[in-house]
């Protein structure tokens, strides 16, 4: 009989895992960071594309580079400029949205009452009260203009990295 033991080279698995949910940890918590570097990073390999294909029509490649820029802040204003009114459509109808909820609230457990099935009014209204819901989902919509700030990193990230990273065609 042939006995030999076998030694182990890998890590244990309890260390890979605690390994995995600190990277997992850290990445969370830099996530304010690391969101808008990626985000950049893509939206630069999505134009650079455009950049490329226009020097290989015989467009310089700093003309190409400005109209592809110019064409991302349009796209960039034009989705604020959507996003802006929305909210502020939103917020200004908030009263009016739960005047509504309301009235469906009261319309549910009247129909609820009438088919049999006794559900307090109150007890509803207080656990979905319309007026919370919707001041929450004005508030989550206001701070939608936070991301602003991370917004315009990853903006500026998008115009700045395919000039630096394009391959040079001079020779083509």
């Amino acid at each position: 009989m042939n006995t030999e033991k076998t030694v182990s080279t890998g890590f244990p698995t309890a260390v890979i895992a605690a390994s995995f949910v600190i990277i997992l940890a850290a990445m969370t918590q830099a996530q304010s960071i690391v969101n808008p570097i990626l985000m950049g990073l893509f939206l630069s390999i999505v134009s650079a594309q455009p950049i490329i294909w226009l020097h290989k029509k015989k467009i310089p490649m700093g003309l190409a580079t400005i109209i592809v820029i110019f064409l991302e802040i349009l796209v960039f204003v034009g989705l604020a400029e959507v996003i802006g009114s929305s909210i502020a459509d939103f917020s200004n109808d908030s009263a009016i949205y739960e005047d509504k909820m309301g009235k469906i609230w009261e319309s549910t457990i009247a129909s609820l009452n009438a088919n049999g099935i006794q559900v307090s009014g109150d007890s509803i209204s207080n656990a979905l009260n319309p007026s919370k819901i919707i001041g929450m989902t004005a508030g989550l919509l206001n701070e939608l203009g936070s991301l602003i700030g991370s917004t315009i990193t990853v903006f500026f990230l998008a115009l700045f990295l395919p000039t630096t990273r394009l391959p040079n065609f001079s020779n083509n």
